[in-house]
């Protein structure tokens, strides 16, 4: 090759190389002009019903946690649930829409079965009696409340004080005592303190010792003795009793700023 030729050669290169940069500006103008074209209404309703056909196909055969694990979701709910405060903006503004609905007429008219219908209410209580094992912990966790103790403790003290004084000593006819009831139970534990106070001491000192017999038996009994049918009718008859109330019945026990301070 002669020095002529080879100094054609690399001119006719340099030549090619500069008009790249300009060829790949025109097809990439010839392409957005293509897709500017088709991109009508038709065009844009016929591509979204393509993609949503094969998202709605992927999500029925891939698993979430290819996108995301366990750990990201938890870190996420902590971060933006647990350690965030909510501003006191956002909740003034919600107490605000809170306390509107809650006064108004329209939502104090309404029924209770326009907001929830007896089929959503049936399938609420087919769903709740699936969850066994959260419902048994429930009761666990209500059982071991000292209130729970307390509740029990004071209807059994009632329940058998009321049977001494009013079914097993005057179904005996003890001389006496019929008429000292009349005057009242101090009066029976002055002329009687084996059945006045002792009594009441002796109740007391009988629950404080069977109290964990007591609580233990309830809780076998409502776990095991109450049926899912027995719950389901129980939480149907509450419901017809219920569901052609006014929303203003539910609304009795609590005012617009026990709303507000609850939000």
């Amino acid at each position: 090759m002669t020095k002529r030729q080879a100094n054609k050669t690399k001119h006719d290169t340099a030549n090619d190389k500069s008009e790249l940069p300009s060829l790949s500006k025109q097809l990439l103008e010839l392409h957005l002009k293509h897709e500017l074209e088709c991109f009508n209404s038709d065009r844009f309703i016929e591509l979204c019903d393509s993609e949503t056909e094969f998202l709605l196909k992927a999500v029925g055969e891939i698993h979430l946690n290819k996108f995301v694990s366990a750990k990201q979701i938890k870190q996420v709910i902590y971060e933006n649930v647990v350690s965030s405060s909510i501003p006191g903006a956002i909740a003034e503004v919600a107490g605000e829409a809170a306390d509107t609905l809650f006064t108004s007429k329209k939502h104090q008219e309404t029924l209770l079965n326009q907001i929830i219908s007896k089929k959503d209410f049936e399938e609420f209580i087919d769903k709740a009696l699936e969850l066994k094992e959260q419902r048994n912990k429930g009761i666990d966790k209500v059982i071991e409340l000292p209130i729970y103790a307390e509740l029990i403790s004071g209807i059994l003290y009632q329940a058998i004080l009321r049977y001494i004084y009013e079914s097993n000593l005057i179904s005996k006819n003890i001389p006496g005592v019929s008429s000292m009831l009349k005057m009242g139970r101090n009066v029976v534990s002055k002329a009687a303190p084996k059945i006045g106070s002792g009594v009441e001491e002796s109740v007391k000192s009988f629950i404080i010792d069977s109290l964990d017999f007591i609580l233990d038996e309830s809780k076998k009994f409502l776990e095991g003795s109450v049926s899912d049918e027995q719950l389901r009718d129980s939480a149907m008859e509450l419901w017809e009793a219920i569901e052609n109330k006014p929303m203003s019945e539910f609304q009795q026990v609590m005012d617009s700023l026990d709303l507000s301070e609850f939000i």
